[in-house]
């Protein structure tokens, strides 16, 4: 799976979308997608942003989705973007209006 965060056009919402897929089964744990996704969407140094664990728990979010379920999603704000990440790994983030 790529680790790699792609930056492409929200045409229904006319703004920014960022995709990211996250390995359950791999050495990383979830913050760093989510914080590369955050970066590339912000354009901001993830020394510039909140931690992480200030909003959220990230040991939470692997033990409710990593068991592949794609049917169960979280969703939360993170440094004024929307942050879902889903049983399959995948994460999007968009600018929060």
């Amino acid at each position: 799976m790529s680790n790699r965060a792609e930056q492409c056009d929200d045409s229904m919402g006319g703004g920014q979308t960022v995709r990211q897929t996250h390995d359950w089964g791999g050495p990383d744990p979830v913050v760093v997608p989510i914080t590369d996704a955050v970066e590339t969407l912000t354009d901001r140094a993830a020394t510039d942003l909140e931690p992480l664990y200030d909003v959220v728990d990230p040991k939470a979010i692997e033990q409710l989705l990593s068991r592949g379920d794609a049917d169960c999603q979280l969703t939360f704000s993170y440094a004024g973007c929307a942050v879902t990440v889903d049983g399959t790994g995948d994460i999007v983030v968009t600018h929060q209006h």
